[in-house]
């Protein structure tokens, strides 16, 4: 009763205050109770819906697919690999001892065999000395004197073979990859297609099939000229390498060819090809050369291989057994010091960049110790793994694609799993090369189907398992619209799917089965 007083009083000045107030304040309290009372009305008599026009208690949809129709389609095959350079090596160190010169930098170029860094050595330094030396004393008679003079100047062949060799190698690789390659798209691949029109179909087909017989000649001579030197069998190598060359620069005359018969387009304009033309014929005409540089290498080497024999055969002739052996153990002997003072200088394997310089100046380093990492950063290509049951998918030749739009294509599959991780290593080639650097991560897709497929096990989503306690099931629809549960037995997860044991083939279940339980009403999408 005293509350209700207190609220009469209350309301009673209210009224009291709003007949005493300004026209226009009650014009205002007047506007903002009408519009109270408005809202009011409106939230009791108009019923609550949601944004799609529904009322809030409609009937929840869900999509029904069947286990082989969701087994048919399959996401793209996604891998992770890394960037890594088509020719790269971990040059470790073969002695211990104190770092005392270091004369290349982080970044920089480096030719094969150049020295990058040399460890103390000064008594293998002298007992190189010594053993020249004693070599030397062994060689006092005009006859050592001549089979050592025949013994350099087949040595001095043997390396201006081998420089005339790689010089070969490299204009190769430059004439057809820089030049010659101008006119083509995924040029070193069996998918090598040439781009410019040109008025003879027949010379195009040609072209684009001998491309490929000139990537396994770039791809023997890379691997060749990596691992060369004077001890190798240079006489066969030449005689290969002059074959290659001529095939290399018959296959040249065919560009040169359809460049005359090149018909300019929108793409590429009469200067264009004009400037491939000259380029290419440039091109050839150092081909040439390294054939002739070859040529008169065959020759010098066969001239001095002769002279050498004739001055062993007189040197076994005139000497007797006790000197022989004399010589031959002081060459042993000199053989062996330079070959222990080699273990202490570091040396680019091939040419390339250092990407990575791991011992300083003044440093002391253990044998087997990283010193430098060298590789071809121009060249590289992505190495991921792929497991057994995805190896149906990689096939040399398919394109895959990056998130960052990168494109690339499958070169090399392993046959086998590797022993190690027990997955497939896969080798792509970019096409974009300049977009990534070495060492990288990337993420790809792999197109993948599985139209081909006998499809024998039952495929769903993650989403579509449910768990009743610790069982798990899939959800149908019956025929008066309700949830039923089907038990399962799960199995291999493929990415964001499932095998499962328990349904057939042919059995509809709920795609996404989340927020839902048996017996709810669903409509059917």
């Amino acid at each position: 009763m005293k509350y209700i007083k207190k609220a009469g009083s209350f309301i009673g000045s209210l009224i009291s205050k709003f007949k005493s107030a300004r026209r226009r304040t009650k014009l205002i309290i007047l506007a903002v109770g009408t519009f109270i009372l408005i809202a009011i009305t409106v939230s009791i008599f108009i019923p609550n819906k949601n944004t799609n026009g529904e009322t809030a208690d409609s009937t929840p949809t869900v999509e029904l697919r069947s286990a082989r129709e969701i087994a048919s389609t399959v996401d793209p095959l996604p891998l992770v690999g890394t960037v890594r350079s088509a020719t790269e090596a971990t040059i470790l160190t073969e002695a211990s001892g104190r770092v005392v010169g270091v004369y290349r930098s982080l970044g920089q170029y480096v030719s094969r065999g150049s020295i990058i860094a040399e460890i103390e050595s000064s008594s293998e330094r002298a007992q190189v000395l010594q053993a020249e030396a004693n070599l030397a004393r062994a060689l006092e008679s005009s006859e050592d004197q001549q089979i050592e003079s025949a013994a350099t100047g087949l040595q001095t062949a043997k390396e201006s073979s081998l420089t005339s060799l790689l010089s070969a190698y490299a204009s190769t690789q430059s004439a057809i990859q820089q030049e010659a390659d101008q006119t083509f798209t995924n040029p070193n691949t069996s998918a090598a297609k040439y781009v410019l029109l040109t008025s003879d179909s027949a010379l195009e087909n040609k072209i684009e099939g001998e491309r490929l017989g000139i990537q396994v000649i770039l791809s023997r001579q890379q691997a060749s000229g990596a691992i060369l030197s004077t001890e190798s069998n240079l006489d066969a190598e030449l005689s290969l390498a002059l074959s290659e060359l001529k095939e290399v620069r018959s296959y040249l005359d065919l560009v040169v060819d359809s460049l005359t018969k090149a018909i300019p387009d929108s793409n590429y304009s009469l200067g264009d090809i004009s400037g491939f033309k000259t380029s290419i014929s440039a091109a050839r005409t150092s081909v040439t050369a390294s054939i002739n540089a070859l040529a008169a290498s065959v020759e010098i080497l066969a001239t001095k291989r002769a002279a050498n024999e004739v001055a062993e055969n007189n040197l076994e002739n005139s000497i007797t057994g006790e000197k022989r052996q004399n010589v031959l153990s002081a060459e042993a002997s000199l053989a062996s010091a330079r070959a222990i003072l080699e273990k202490k200088i570091i040396r680019a394997p091939f040419s390339g960049t250092l990407n990575a310089l791991n011992i300083d100046l003044g440093q002391f380093v253990s044998a087997f110790q990283p010193a430098a990492t060298v590789a071809n950063n121009n060249l590289l290509e992505i190495r991921a793994y792929v497991t057994e049951r995805d190896k149906e998918f990689v096939i040399p030749g398919l394109e895959v694609t990056s998130a960052s739009g990168i494109t690339g294509v499958i070169t090399q599959v392993a046959p086998a799993l590797d022993p190690v991780t027990k997955r497939i290593e896969v080798r792509i080639s970019l096409n974009e090369s300049e977009k990534i650097i070495n060492g990288q991560s990337i993420r790809l897709l792999i197109e993948r189907t599985n139209e081909n497929v006998e499809i024998t096990t039952p495929i769903v989503p993650l989403t579509a398992i449910s768990f009743i306690g610790n069982d798990p099931h899939v959800l149908t629809v019956d025929q008066e619209g309700l949830l039923i549960a089907l038990p399962v037995v799960l199995g291999v997860i493929l990415g964001d799917q499932i095998e499962i044991e328990g349904i057939d083939l042919d059995t509809k279940v709920v795609v996404d089965a989340r927020g839902f339980l048996v017996g709810d009403s669903v409509d059917v999408q």
